[in-house]
């Protein structure tokens, strides 16, 4: 009898430490956030998900995600709390399921205008200091309306200074009524400098950017320094209209202008604005890294990234001058972002339709993986490992 009490006594003991060793949470766009996160009343959002797993006591959690979106507007932010580490922590697909975490608000309430296009308000969580870079209608990018359409354009001569200005053959471009918002984009050697127009004097047919065109060190981005003619071409203007699926915005007006194909209406399409700038924040620290962080069969979809005041003058793998800053090179960030992390994993996921880079495993970051994955669609680098001259020792 004594041998029977010790056996379920041990049994019991043994049932008490897996319930306090793991854990299941589970979420659904179409859950609540007052609900105890079980399969029968799953949560809403992945911030309430992440909001118990702090609180929690167990050494490791699994959040199973059913299909669906699940909106940000802002990164999802993992830091070890001050009591201690963060337990082991599975984000996972629900079994056939597609979830996706999104950086993007939907635009609606399309109309169209005389001149054919259609226009739309911008959402109203988009902040009234930002200005949209990207459309994507039905996952795809939209072509940010430019001239040409195609190729480039050529310089005819480099202003006097080389950097700041040059002149253009007279119709080369429809010249736009309102220049504040136009973008001249100017290919170097292997760079790019993506930088607003200051003025476009017809007289002289001379266009001035509102600053120095291409990164300041070394000189050879002087505008002439790899060829007499260099190659540009013009974005953002609503008289470059003239493709489907082209997009304009208007930011004083703070609405979109897009062309689509005459039988197609955009209320039977998903069209997105990225909002959310960045969408995964792993941040630990030398003495107390975050580790064992892994993401299975998921979506990330739609990450923002505003290009400085003063343009995006390139250098070389995304380090560009950080204007209007004179400090070393800065680096276009990734939606995905970890510093000093440990056994950070990503299997079976998607990451496409980003502004800035994809996946950045940074300073500090060990044994961190990506298997099975795929990347589309990203303005930056894909995959990023390791970290930069911008980072200051000492």
């Amino acid at each position: 009898m004594k041998t029977v009490k010790l056996l379920f006594t041990a049994i019991i003991v043994c049932a008490f430490a897996s319930i306090s060793y793991a854990r299941e949470i589970y979420l659904s766009p179409n859950g609540n956030d007052s609900g105890n996160g079980t399969r029968i009343q799953p949560l809403k959002s992945l911030e309430k998900a992440i909001e118990l797993i702090r609180q929690s006591h167990e050494k490791q959690i699994t959040v199973f995600l059913g299909g669906g979106i699940y909106p940000l507007e802002k990164p999802l932010v993992f830091t070890n709390p001050e009591n201690g580490l963060l337990p082991e922590v599975i984000f996972k697909a629900i079994k056939k399921e597609m979830p996706a975490i999104s950086g993007g608000v939907q635009v609606k309430n399309w109309i169209k205008n005389s001149d054919g296009f259609w226009e739309a308000e911008l959402p109203k969580g988009i902040k009234k200091t930002g200005n949209p870079r990207e459309l994507f209608v039905g996952g795809k990018r939209a072509v940010r309306a430019r001239h040409p359409n195609e190729g480039y354009l050529r310089v005819k001569k480099v202003g006097a200074d080389r950097r700041t200005n040059f002149f253009f053959e007279k119709g080369d471009f429809p010249v736009p009524e309102n220049v504040k918002n136009v973008e001249l984009v100017l290919l170097h050697d292997w760079s790019i400098s993506r930088i607003g127009v200051k003025e476009i004097n017809v007289n002289e047919n001379k266009l001035t950017a509102v600053d120095s065109i291409g990164a300041r060190n070394p000189e050879f981005f002087n505008l002439d320094y790899w060829e007499p003619n260099p190659r540009y071409f013009l974005e953002n203007a609503p008289e470059f209209v003239d493709a489907d699926f082209e997009w304009a915005l208007q930011p004083e007006e703070r609405k979109i202008i897009l062309k689509l194909p005459e039988n197609v209406a955009p209320e039977n399409l998903q069209i997105f604005i990225p909002v959310s700038e960045g969408l995964i924040s792993i941040t630990g620290n030398e003495k107390q890294p975050i580790k064992n962080i892994h993401f299975e069969g998921i979506t990330f979809q739609y990450s923002k990234w505003e290009i400085p005041e003063k343009g995006y003058c390139g250098v070389q793998a995304c380090h560009f001058d950080p204007r209007p800053s004179n400090k070393g090179w800065a680096v276009v960030p990734a939606a995905i972002n970890s510093a000093w992390g440990e056994n950070i994993t990503f299997k079976n996921c998607v990451f496409k339709n980003f502004g800035g880079s994809g996946v950045w495993f940074g300073t500090g970051s060990k044994n961190c993986r990506i298997s099975s994955c795929e990347l589309d669609d990203i303005s930056g680098n894909g995959i990023m490992i390791g970290e930069g001259q911008d980072r200051i020792v000492n």
